[in-house]
Order: structure tokens, then C-alpha cells, then sequence
């Protein structure tokens, strides 16, 4: 038995997974020396490591933007507020040039009709774009953890006109100093190079249109931008810019009903290089806030993803050109895509009024689903209990014979 614990001990060791250097984060600042700003154009925090500094940014300037910037030289920031406001690029700057920026924005929703139920968009010919910038966004720093820090974006008017009081888009957005795994469904993974941005449409209905207003099957879904400060030159080849891949794994221990693992990820993430990027999320949509799989539904991403070629009004005005400039739009540096939230027969959107989509964006490689130490254990005693009953049963019945064996060479002598 006491090498069966030992080989327990061995496989459960194995889920160890070598922890990143841990990051003292600074509080969360708000349009940082702007005393104009009525709105969360840029939120900024920074995770100081032994030898780097890593910052996150956050805004609502024109688009909804989550970036990620390592090599930074320190913890400030500088920001031109005239040029930010005018959609200058460059207009936020460093200590020092980031070696690498990886990032994304939303610049518009998608309001579908989905009349044969298809769940995901697919160029339905009813559909309303609603550009991030009609929205008036507000912003609260959250109390903070000894290794966490967060901020609640939310919605207040649409188009001027004040929104109800449960109409909204909620986000909470955390920055995080240690590696570890968030206590919200789905419970993803995080690093102290890594953010999570975990994203609610509530009793999102709008009055729009006359003709989306008398839509009755609809989805909502999101325009998507997805950068790195990675390009490709022209003379290079293989494996470069941003690509999708699903990681299956054999347990929803975290994440119950849930086996798959989605990931965005730039060339130097899929390298293991410090300087790469990466969105990870799992495939799940909650459509209640209890976050229960029995009431859910899948953000569904167009895995096409055509490069980014034009740089529209919304992006040139947005946080992600104030850092990344016309850089935006080299080789490889950019892609497009859409996700939408919706399956078969989940009910469509009014059916709970209610979506939800968390994802997580890091810096360098993503971390990887293992077996928990539980699950290790009880597979192993699963494994290793039954062979060493068996292992204990064949010596029992060896030991027997040979006593057997003994007696019968006994009495013969006896005899004798």
C-alpha cells in the first residue's frame, strides 16, 4: 500500500504547473490628470514585476478597448488629452517603447433577427448595427484585493436619453498580480500577466428603428478587433498573426457541462514567447445570473477572421490608435471578427434578457487547463487501488500454497 501512495503522490505532482513571478498592482486611475473627461476614455493600471512592468488599459473612447502593455519602463503613463480627444495617434505613451502591445475592441453591436434559428450570425438580412459611442459610459473602482484590482464599466444613456433602470451593459474588468483561477463562472485561469473582462447584456432592449423594434426572434451579437503589435514582413512565411484553435479537455471540474477551452492567440503566444498575446475564454454564454449551464447558450465567433484593412472613424478615435497608431493596419498586426451569442432552440435573446461573456487577455503564453490535484488523486486511486488489491490477493493465495506446500512435505517425513 505504501507504494501505492507514493504513486499518488508522483501523478498528483504532476498538475503542478510552475508559477509566473507575481506583480504588485497599482490602484486603478480614471482618466489619470483629466479633469474634463465626463466619461472612462482610459482606465490604467499597472502590475510592477522584479524586472518589467506591465500596464492595462481600459476605455470607452469611441469603442470599447482592453490592452495589454508589456516592456512599459514603469509604472506612468502619458497622455495627450487634446490629441486623444481628436484621435491623434500616439497620444498615450510610456517610460520606455513597449516591446509588445496585444489588445481588442468592440466598436459596435449586433442586433439579429433569427427567424430560422440558427443561433449565430451569419450576414442575416435583418440586422441593426449600434455603435459602441451612442452609449454614455460610467466608471467604479472596486475595492481591491491584496492581488486584484477592478473596475465596473456600465452604461447610463443611449443616445442621450437616460437608459431604464435595468437596461445596461455591465462589465467588470480585473487585473490580476498571481497566478490563480477567478471565483466567477466559468472560472477561468489567470496569470499576473493577464486580465478578465467578464461582460453582461441585461434587459438590453433599445428603441431603435421601427422596423428592429417589430423584430421578435433576436440575438445580439459584437463587432470584434483583435491586435498585436506583431506583424509579418512580407518575406516572411510561417506561422504568423492571429489564429483560433479549440483546446478539448476531459473534465468541466471548473466549468461543469463545459469540456472545451477557446483561445485567440498571436504567433509568439503559440511560440511560448514572453512577447505574444492571447484571448481565452470558454464557450459558454449564462443566461441567468446564477450562471447555470442548464440555462445557457454559446458565443459563437466567425473564425474566418479577415485582416483588418481600413481603419474606420470609430478606431482612429478609439485607445487602441492612441497606443498602436497606423501600426493597426500592417501585415498581420490586426484581424476582424464577429461573436454572437445564441443556439438552437435556447429561446433567443428575450427569452431571460439576460447574456453574459467572460474572457481572459494576457500577455505572453496562455495558461494551460490541467486535472486538479483532487481529480489526479481519485483517478489515481481508481487506477492504483485495484491493481494493488489484486497485487495483495495474488501474494495471499501464493503465501497459502506454499504453506500447503510446507505441511504436505511435513507429514511425509513424518511418515517416514
Amino acid at each position: 500500500m505504501r507504494g501505492a501512495v507514493v504513486v499518488v503522490v508522483i501523478l498528483a505532482a504532476v498538475v503542478v504547473v510552475a508559477a509566473l513571478p507575481p506583480r504588485n498592482l497599482t490602484d486603478p486611475e480614471v482618466n489619470p490628470g483629466c479633469e474634463e473627461c465626463e466619461e472612462p476614455w482610459l482606465v490604467v493600471t499597472a502590475g510592477e514585476g522584479a524586472n518589467n512592468t506591465l500596464h492595462h488599459l481600459w476605455g470607452a473612447k469611441e469603442t470599447l478597448s482592453f490592452l495589454v502593455v508589456a516592456g512599459t519602463g514603469g509604472p506612468n503613463v502619458s497622455v495627450d488629452w487634446d490629441a486623444l480627444r481628436n484621435g491623434t495617434n500616439r497620444s498615450v505613451t510610456f517610460q520606455s517603447q513597449p516591446s509588445h502591445v496585444f489588445g481588442f475592441v468592440i466598436p459596435s453591436l449586433i442586433l439579429y433577427n433569427d427567424p430560422k434559428d440558427k443561433g449565430a450570425f451569419k450576414d442575416q438580412n435583418e440586422s441593426l448595427r449600434v455603435p459602441v459611442s451612442d452609449f454614455t459610459w460610467s466608471a467604479e473602482v472596486l475595492p481591491r484585493s491584496p492581488h486584484q484590482v477592478a473596475v465596473k464599466l456600465q452604461t447610463t444613456h443611449f443616445q442621450d436619453t437616460p437608459l431604464p433602470n435595468k437596461t445596461r451593459i455591465l462589465m467588470q474588468v480585473s487585473a490580476y498580480g498571481e497566478d490563480g483561477r477567478s471565483s466567477v463562472l466559468p472560472h477561468l485561469l489567470y496569470t499576473p500577466n493577464s486580465a478578465q473582462l467578464d461582460l453582461i447584456l441585461d434587459h438590453f432592449k433599445l428603441n431603435l428603428t421601427e422596423e428592429a423594434n417589430s423584430w421578435n426572434k433576436t440575438r445580439w451579437g459584437m463587432d470584434v478587433v483583435v491586435f498585436s503589435s506583431e506583424h509579418k514582413a512580407e518575406e516572411e512565411d510561417g506561422d504568423f498573426g492571429l489564429k483560433f484553435h479549440t483546446q478539448k479537455s476531459l473534465d468541466d471540474e471548473h466549468t461543469p457541462g463545459v469540456f472545451n477551452l477557446d483561445q485567440l492567440t498571436s504567433a509568439g503566444a503559440r511560440a511560448g514567447d514572453e512577447a505574444g498575446g492571447y484571448l481565452q475564454w470558454r464557450p459558454v454564454s449564462y443566461l441567468t445570473s446564477d450562471r447555470d449551464i442548464s440555462e445557457a447558450t454559446i458565443p459563437n465567433l466567425n473564425t474566418s477572421l479577415p485582416a483588418l484593412v481600413n481603419l474606420t472613424e470609430p478606431l482612429r478615435k478609439s485607445l487602441a490608435y492612441a497606443v498602436m497608431g497606423d501600426n493597426l493596419t500592417l501585415s498581420g498586426a490586426a484581424v476582424t471578427s464577429i461573436i454572437s451569442f445564441g443556439q438552437y432552440k435556447d429561446g433567443y435573446y428575450e427569452a431571460e434578457n439576460y447574456t453574459t461573456w467572460t474572457v481572459a487577455i494576457g500577455e505572453g503564453e496562455p495558461p494551460k487547463e490541467t486535472f486538479s490535484t483532487l481529480v489526479v488523486v481519485v483517478i489515481s486511486l481508481g487506477v492504483v487501488l485495484p491493481g494493488a488489491m489484486f497485487l495483495v490477493g495474488c501474494m495471499v493465495l501464493a503465501v497459502r500454497r506454499w504453506r500447503r506446500h510446507s505441511s504436505s512435505d511435513s507429514i511425509l517425513i513424518t511418515a517416514e
